[in-house]
């Protein structure tokens, strides 16, 4: 599904369980200068591994109380401080990393800038996963070979679950903020 939006190498993605995205913004410290409302084929020019730019991200509106963030370059999703940051105050955060490579990493969720449960592509019972998405993990497919495809639908598909928001062709096509967070200030 992410191929198809342009996603063939890698995705970092976030949903924060928060609907002022300027808030958002302001947690992950971005540059405001650097706002900039766009679709996705102007967004996806900077999307690379790295950028001598700093982090780029492409924030919107996800679900009634939801906000999703993607990585366009670098790796600022994937940091765990940014992770409790956004997730504090009572808000929840759901997370996941894709590559080429290693396929799917994980699915994570945090509440109160604490990691409360996670699910990783080994796992095939949803009775042995984490007490907060099993609920969610009903009908959900699940690959006994940890099927990288198969893997990834089924986290986006627990992501949908608890937002209770599609990821769709509609949040890809319509405009987000892109934003420039400079290194440093997520760089420990």
């Amino acid at each position: 599904m992410l191929k198809a939006y342009g996603f063939g190498d890698y995705f970092r993605g976030l949903w924060v369980s928060e609907s002022d995205e300027r808030e958002i913004a302001m947690r992950l410290r971005v540059d405001s200068s650097s706002e900039v409302l766009c679709d996705r084929h102007t967004a996806m020019r900077w999307f690379s591994d790295v950028s001598e730019h700093g982090e780029i991200v492409w924030l919107g509106a996800h679900a009634p109380g939801w906000t999703q963030i993607i990585s366009l370059s670098g790796h600022i999703c994937g940091r765990v401080s940014l992770q409790k940051a956004l997730s504090e105050a009572g808000r929840r955060v759901l997370g996941l990393g894709w590559t080429d490579i290693d396929g799917p990493t994980e699915l994570f969720y945090l509440e109160n800038g604490q990691l409360i449960d996670n699910i990783t592509p080994y796992h095939t019972d949803p009775a042995s996963l984490g007490y907060v998405l099993s609920p969610y993990l009903r009908d959900v497919p699940f690959s006994e070979t940890a099927d990288s495809e198969v893997t990834l639908n089924s986290f986006l598909k627990v992501v949908e679950k608890v937002t209770e928001g599609a990821i769709s062709s509609e949040w890809f096509d319509t405009v987000h903020n892109l934003y420039r967070i400079p290194r440093e200030y997520w760089s420990r």
